[in-house]
C-alpha cells in the first residue's frame, strides 16, 4: 500500500517541479516525473516504512530534484530541501496526531505522508512566489552558518521525534511541545531570510550606489571631452586658414612655429595624470573643471598597480572631495594619495566649525550619510583605519588601507 503513495508522491513532486520552471514542454514534464517517480520510490524503499529514515532520505531525494532539475548548486538546493521538509515534519506530525493519536511514529501512514509531502511543497512555492527565501545561498561564510543553523534545528527535531518514536503514543504535552516548537523555528528560519534579503538589498543598494558615482565620474568626463572637441571644431577652420595662407606665402618657419603653438595649446594639454587610474585622474580633472573658483593642491605617488582597487579608491576620493567643498570656507583644498605598504588618502580643507565634535549639514537629501557608510565598509575591508583633525580652521580627514604586499590578491 505504500508503495503506491510513493509513486503518487513521486508523480506529484515531478509535477510542481516541472510547472515551477516555466514554459516547459510535456515532454519534459514526463521526463521530470518518471525521473522524481523513480527516485523517490528507489529511496524510500530504504526507509522500510519508519518516518524519521524517511524524512532524513527525503532531504536527500529533494536535494538531489533541485540540483538536476533546477539546476542548483548545492547549497541552494539543500537549503530549499530542508525548508520543505520542515514544512513536512509539522504537516505530518499534525496530521498524525488528528488522525492517529495513539499510533506514534514508529510507522508513518503513506496517505498522511502524501499530503503533508503536497501541503509542504505547497508552502514552499509559496514562500518562494512572495520572495520569503532567499534564493543567492552560495558558499559564503553567512550563507553556510545560516544552512548550519537550519540542519541543527532539524536535528533537533529528528531527536525529539526519535524519544516519541521510543515511547510509542502519543502524549499531548510532548505533542504540544514539538509542534510548537517546529512552529517557531520556521518562524524564525523565515523572519532570518526576510533579514538576509533585506541585507542584500541594502548591498544592492550600496552597489548600485557606486555605479551612479562612477558613472557621474564617466560623464563628467565625457561632456568635458565634448567641450574640447567643440573647441576645437570651432576654431580648427580659422587655424586650416591661416596655415593655408602661410604655406602659400612659403613662410615655411612661420608655418611651423603657428603648429607648434596648436600643439601647446591649454585645450589639447587640460589631462593632467595624477595617480595613472585613468577613471581617478578623468575625476580628479573634471572636478578641477567644474569647480575653477576652488585652488586644489593634488599630489598622488603613481597607483597604476592599484587599478584592481581603483573603484574602492575612487568612492573615497568622491565622497572626502564632495564633502570639503560643501562645507569649506577657503577656496583651497589639498588632496594626496600616497602608498607606503599601506594606502594613505588625505583630504584637508578649512572650514569656520569643527566637523569632529558637530558633524557636517547637508542638503544631499535621503541619500546622505550613505556615502560615509560606503567608505567605512571599505575601510573594514582592506582592514583599514580612520581619523580626523582640526586646527587653526583646517580639517584634515586621514584614510588608511593595509593593503600590505597581497594587495593583488583582494578579492572584490
Amino acid at each position: 500500500m505504500l508503495e503506491s503513495f510513493n509513486y503518487i508522491i513521486g508523480i506529484l513532486i515531478g509535477i510542481l517541479f516541472s510547472l515551477s520552471n516555466q514554459n516547459e514542454s510535456k515532454i519534459i514534464i514526463l521526463k521530470n516525473c518518471i525521473f522524481t517517480t523513480f527516485i523517490y520510490v528507489f529511496t524510500m524503499n530504504f526507509a522500510n516504512d519508519y518516518f524519521i529514515l524517511s524524512a532524513l532520505l527525503k532531504v536527500i531525494y529533494f536535494t538531489i530534484c533541485f540540483i538536476l532539475i533546477h539546476k542548483l548548486n548545492i547549497f541552494q538546493a539543500y537549503y530549499y530541501s530542508l525548508i520543505i521538509i520542515l514544512f513536512y515534519l509539522l504537516s505530518n506530525i499534525f496530521l498524525t496526531y488528528l488522525l492517529h493519536p495513539n499510533q506514534g511514529y514508529v510507522i508513518y501512514s503513506g496517505d498522511i505522508d502524501c499530503i503533508a509531502v503536497f501541503i509542504s511543497l505547497l508552502a514552499f512555492y509559496y514562500l518562494d512566489d512572495l520572495h520569503f527565501l532567499n534564493n543567492k545561498i552560495t558558499k559564503h561564510l553567512d550563507d553556510l552558518v545560516f544552512i548550519i543553523l537550519m540542519t541543527f534545528i532539524f536535528l533537533i527535531f529528528i531527536c525529539l521525534l526519535s524519544y516519541n518514536a521510543f515511547v510509542g503514543k502519543w502524549n499531548i504535552y510532548f505533542f504540544m511541545i514539538i509542534l510548537g516548537f517546529l512552529i517557531l523555528s520556521i518562524i524564525l528560519i523565515i523572519l532570518l531570510n526576510y533579514c538576509y534579503i533585506y541585507k542584500r538589498k541594502d548591498d544592492l543598494k550600496m552597489s548600485t550606489y557606486k555605479m551612479n558615482q562612477l558613472n557621474q565620474v564617466y560623464y563628467q568626463s565625457l561632456e568635458k571631452d565634448n567641450e574640447t572637441l567643440r573647441k576645437l571644431k570651432h576654431d580648427y577652420k580659422n587655424h586650416l586658414l591661416n596655415i593655408k595662407q602661410l604655406v602659400t606665402l612659403h613662410k615655411d618657419e612661420d608655418v611651423l612655429e603657428y603648429v607648434n603653438q596648436l600643439i601647446d595649446i591649454k585645450v589639447l594639454q587640460e589631462i593632467n595624470h595624477y595617480c595613472d587610474i585613468s577613471y581617478i585622474d578623468s575625476y580628479l580633472n573634471s572636478i578641477i573643471h567644474a569647480y575653477p573658483q576652488f585652488d586644489f593642491d593634488i599630489h598622488t605617488t603613481n597607483l597604476s598597480h592599484f587599478k584592481n582597487i581603483g573603484l574602492d579608491l575612487l568612492i573615497i576620493l568622491m565622497n572626502l572631495i564632495n564633502n570639503a567643498i560643501e562645507n569649506a570656507s577657503e577656496k583651497v583644498i589639498s588632496v594626496d594619495m600616497v602608498y607606503d605598504q599601506k594606502l594613505i588618502i588625505k583630504v584637508c580643507n578649512y572650514t569656520n566649525s569643527n566637523p569632529i565634535k558637530k558633524r557636517f549639514i547637508s542638503n544631499k537629501g535621503k541619500d546622505h550619510g550613505l556615502g560615509l557608510k560606503i567608505i567605512d565598509d571599505i575601510i573594514s575591508k582592506y582592514n583599514g583605519e580612520s581619523y580626523d583633525t582640526f586646527n587653526d580652521s583646517l580639517y584634515a580627514k586621514y584614510i588608511i588601507l593595509n593593503l600590505g604586499e597581497d594587495y593583488e590578491e583582494i578579492n572584490l
